[in-house]
């Protein structure tokens, strides 16, 4: 079955052409601007759990240090707390990471189908 199109004018269909493209070159840029959204979103990610890891670690320093009972007390009730924040941090990261990897995979097969159908259309 062979599909049929009428066109009534040259111009209206040159028209249409230009929205094509304007509409596929901004769903480009909308597509270009969350992968940077979400690069952004795992930078960050990354960079609270190497923080909350390098407080860890200078909690456990003080600890080995400390002297006296009380300090020592209130040090590992903050590593204790601090531990359990690397924690949180590491599970956030690992949401923003997989939630990067689906986005990926559908920026994929969006970027296909924009390459493959838009010259078709």
């Amino acid at each position: 079955m062979a599909e049929e199109a009428h066109v009534e004018s040259l111009e209206r269909l040159e028209v249409l052409e230009s929205q094509f493209t304007e509409f596929t070159q901004r769903i480009s840029e909308q597509i270009q601007a969350l992968n940077r959204s979400f690069q952004q979103a795992v930078a960050r990610a990354q960079e609270m759990v190497h923080q909350q890891r390098m407080r860890v670690a200078q909690l456990e320093q003080a600890l080995a240090e400390a002297e006296d009972e009380e300090t020592r007390a209130h040090l590992r009730r903050e590593l204790e707390k601090a531990m359990e924040l690397l924690s949180q941090l590491r599970r956030w990261y690992n949401g923003v990471e997989q939630a990067y990897g689906e986005y990926r995979r559908q920026e994929a097969r969006m970027q296909a189908l924009i390459a493959q159908e838009a010259p078709k259309a």
